[in-house]
Order: C-alpha cells, then structure tokens, then sequence
C-alpha cells in the first residue's frame, strides 16, 4: 500500500490486562479530543480513528513536506491481540474477539526486519533484511531464519512463545526481542502517516507515551517504523 506508520507496542502487558486497558485508552483518546469517535476504515483489520480536528497534529504548518498531508491514511489504532473493535447502539466501543483481529506482531513490512536478544544484544535478521548480514554463513542464516519462524508462528497460533538466541544460546519470550523493526506484544498503539524515532515521540508525542507507560518502565514500549 505504501503508507507510513509508527507501532507504539507494549512488550510488558499481559492480554487480560491489554483487555481491560485498550478501552480506557481509546476512551481518553476521544474525550480529549485527539481522535474522532468514529473511525473512518479499517486496515489490517483494525480500525482507524481519524485526528480530531481540534488536535494539532506535529509540524502540521508544513504542508509542503508533512508525510501526514501526503499519507493516505492519517490517525490512530489502538490494537489488542485476538481482538477488535465493535460498537454498541449508544456509540460505544467494545473489544470483541476476531480471528481477523491483529496478531501482535509489529514489524517493518518492506525489506525484512531484525531482531535483538535481550541478554547479549547481538542481531538476527529475517527476510530481506538477511542481504545485510555478512558476517554469518548461508547455514547459519537460514537457521537462525528458521528458528525466528518457527517462534512467530508459535505465537501467532498461541499468543505465547520463546526464541533462543544461537549466540548465547539464553532462552526470553519472544516480547523481549525487540528493535526498531520488530516487536510483539498484546496492546500496540499505531500512528498512521509518518515513521517517527524515540526522540521524536519524546518531542512531539511524549503524553503518548506517558499514557501508556506511566511508571515509565525502562525498554517497555517499543518503537517500530513501518511502511505498509
């Protein structure tokens, strides 16, 4: 589709806990004003809520370069893994499960991704992102390939899963794997039109990320660009 989009994914949460909290959020979201109370479409099963009016969207005053001017989708999702949205006769929004709801894994959709144990640091890739890695044989890539595979599927089916990390060979949930290009979790915010940095939302989206991480726990959410 070619649209920019920045996952906020909170890696620490747990799904009943992502149940309970991603209508709170969406319901602070519409009473300040920041995204419309109804959403405009739906992508990848989830549905988007439009910017309010009232709220100033950053570097909006650019309208020559602002990718928010040029996207072709331009708000924000609150997605829950297993779930999605509906809406009663009074207007109001409720989570519902959806076999076509999101999966909880977020990650860069155009030339692969990598991934980052959490006890050592070194990086696996997967898909194109494997063009990159030099350093590792043909056998040693595709194994680490294989093994990354085998755990996304486990927690697509499951919502629950382990990787091994062939370096240190220490075994984390898959949530803890995290890197600009990938991350997974049960509760994910989505801004659709621009890819931001951590210290861009910092600057311009810093009450964003205080909403959902109050206690501003360390290495909770995870930023990942997207072009979808």
């Amino acid at each position: 589709m070619g649209d920019y989009c920045t996952f906020l994914v909170d890696t620490f949460i747990s799904q009943s806990n992502a149940i309970r909290t991603a209508p709170d959020i969406l319901s602070k979201l519409i009473n300040d004003r920041i995204i419309n109370a109804e959403s405009c479409m739906t992508i990848c099963s989830d549905s988007i809520f439009p910017f309010h009016p009232e709220f100033r969207q950053p570097h909006q005053d650019d309208v020559a370069s602002s990718p928010f001017n040029q996207s072709l989708y331009s708000g924000m999702t609150i997605s829950v893994r297993g779930y999605g949205w509906d809406v009663d006769s009074q207007g109001n929004y409720y989570l519902t499960a959806s076999e076509k709801s999101t999966n909880g894994l977020f990650m860069n959709y155009d030339g692969g991704f990598n991934i980052q144990c959490p006890h050592c640091h070194n990086k696996s890739s997967f898909g194109w992102a494997v063009e990159e890695d030099n350093a590792r044989s043909e056998d040693e890539i595709a194994a680490r390939q294989d093994a990354i595979s085998s755990a996304l599927g486990i927690w697509h089916d499951q919502g629950i899963s382990h990787l091994k990390c062939h370096d240190c060979q220490t075994q984390s949930p898959i949530q803890s794997w995290q890197t600009g290009s990938f991350a997974a979790g049960y509760l994910a915010v989505t801004l659709w039109g621009q890819q931001f940095s951590l210290r861009d939302l910092e600057n311009d989206f810093n009450w964003l990320l205080a909403l959902l991480n109050p206690n501003q726990d360390r290495d909770r959410i995870a930023v990942v660009g997207c072009m979808i």
